[in-house]
């Protein structure tokens, strides 16, 4: 899938089966800090399969997303692994990085890590909604 906190979970199936200034928008809203929670997931509410095959599924159970005052944030997925054969299991992944705003565009980028490149990624932010669509898959959070 992708980098930000969904690539973990792809990190986990393989084991187990911005820092710049905020620019307010015209809108008044200058304020985006603070905690998001996961409200979709390619249109569907949590709990929702993310992937699936003859070995298992994983699902995404809940999330947030915190936006900090020093432009950094945390996304943070509670997913749930299903193994075709043997117990489910609680998994949580998580993923730092700064983002920066343009109105309502944020983004989004994770530094380099564990051999892996810095990534960045483009999201909107709009009347406490935040979202970002990335390799097809659309994720929505609201404060």
């Amino acid at each position: 899938m992708f980098r930000p906190a969904f690539a973990t979970l792809f990190a986990l199936l393989a084991v187990t089966l911005s820092g710049c200034g905020d620019n307010p928008t015209s809108s008044g809203e200058s304020d985006i800090t603070g905690t998001y929670t996961l409200a979709t997931v390619n249109a569907t509410a949590p709990p929702v399969t993310v992937f699936q095959s003859s070995e298992g599924r994983v699902e995404v159970t809940s999330g947030s997303m915190v936006l900090r005052a020093d432009n950094s944030y945390t996304e943070t997925l509670n997913l749930r692994i299903i193994p075709a054969a043997g117990a489910p299991m609680n998994e949580s992944s998580s993923e730092n990085g700064t983002y920066a705003r343009n109105g309502s565009s944020v983004q989004f980028t994770v530094p380099a890590s564990a051999g892996e490149p810095a990534f960045s990624y483009q999201g909107t932010v709009n009347g406490g909604t935040l979202s970002y669509t990335i390799e097809g898959t659309a994720v929505v959070f609201r404060k």
